[in-house]
């Protein structure tokens, strides 16, 4: 089972345990013969020996092996010091279950191109460098000129068959792969500013953002110091200049609407509803109606993405072929012309 999801549900059986007044050390030496991940096991073992010591279990969190990114364990500090820590990991634990099947969507979507894009540049190569050298081949005759689009498969077929052109041509394709099927922080960003997957990534963070926001501030976390905390964290990396700009608006006393804006954070209309809420409380619940319905979006907005790149790579490999039918018929069409 993927890493994220054993965490979420462990953290779940903590939150299950904590409500029903078990200590947290305990709950964890009871539970932990459940992870089958040796990374978390061994991460849960040192939290265990930290709360053996009478530490707070976020100061556990932060002395021990990285388990959760920086802005759950402030979220788990806020609900401890607020006793309402039982309840704090119940919501970590759904947000963490949430966020990996959204993040796992997101991503098959997103990588989906790589797949035809290799096949349509792995087989464009091979008619360049292997079928018309051969159909040009049957054409030879010092008397006949072939037409424009067969000059043009011609000289394509030549400037494949250069080994420096080839380099290159196979480089940028190695490097469109590493870059959609890494998913590392520069890929993010790269994908993030792209047309047809800066759609999805976009509804992605703006959701995550309204989501693990509304998380903080349900915790007692001040709203400008929440963005603050999400635009210093790696996994906001794509839309981590956007944070920057509205934390420091919020610093500057401007309203979250005017700064919500100004960044580009959210879609024109959420930042429009935005104007409307005049007080903590409401825009703490619209934050999360918006995390849902971004959330809700996203599934759809998949399929249709991945539907217009079908369709595209279709229209794309359909007028090559009818291109390639073309060079290849036009010269036969000329000798056979010659021949009467």
């Amino acid at each position: 089972m993927n890493r994220n999801l054993q965490l979420a549900g462990f953290t779940g059986k903590l939150a299950y345990f904590t409500m029903k007044g078990t200590p947290l050390k305990k709950a964890i030496r009871n539970t932990m013969g459940d992870l089958k991940d040796s990374y978390l096991k061994k991460a849960f073992n040192n939290v265990a020996l930290q709360l053996e010591e009478s530490l707070p279990f976020w100061k556990a969190l932060e002395s021990s092996k990285k388990i959760y990114p920086a802005y759950i364990i402030r979220i788990i500090k806020a609900g401890e010091i607020n006793e309402r820590l039982a309840e704090t990991l119940e919501e970590v634990a759904n947000y963490i279950d949430e966020d990996e099947v959204l993040k796992r969507d997101v991503s098959a979507a997103v990588r989906y191109p790589a797949i035809p894009v290799n096949v349509l540049c792995l087989l464009t190569a091979y008619v360049f460098i292997f079928f018309m050298p051969v159909v040009t081949r049957m054409f030879i005759d010092p008397y006949l000129t072939f037409p424009l689009p067969t000059q043009i498969m011609i000289f394509l077929a030549n400037t494949f068959r250069n080994p420096g052109f080839l380099l290159i041509f196979f480089g940028m394709l190695a490097i469109f792969d590493i870059i959609v099927l890494s998913g590392g922080n520069i890929a993010k960003k790269i994908l993030y500013h792209l047309p047809l997957s800066g759609s999805l990534m976009k509804k992605f963070y703006a959701s995550k953002t309204a989501e693990v926001t509304t998380l903080m501030m349900k915790n007692g976390i001040p709203l400008h110091e929440s963005i603050d905390i999400l635009s210093k964290d790696p996994d906001f990396e794509p839309v981590k200049s956007s944070l920057k700009m509205m934390s420091a608006s919020l610093v500057r006393g401007k309203r979250f609407s005017i700064a919500a804006k100004e960044s580009g954070m959210f879609p024109d209309l959420a930042s429009w509803m935005f104007e409307k809420i005049n007080n903590v409380s409401a825009l703490e619940e619209f934050l999360s109606t918006l995390a849902s319905m971004y959330r809700d979006d996203l599934g759809s907005l998949s399929y249709k993405s991945g539907k217009a790149l079908a369709a595209i790579l279709s229209i794309i490999l359909f007028g090559a072929v009818a291109i390639v039918v073309i060079s290849v018929f036009l010269p036969l069409y000329q000798c056979i012309g010659k021949l009467q």
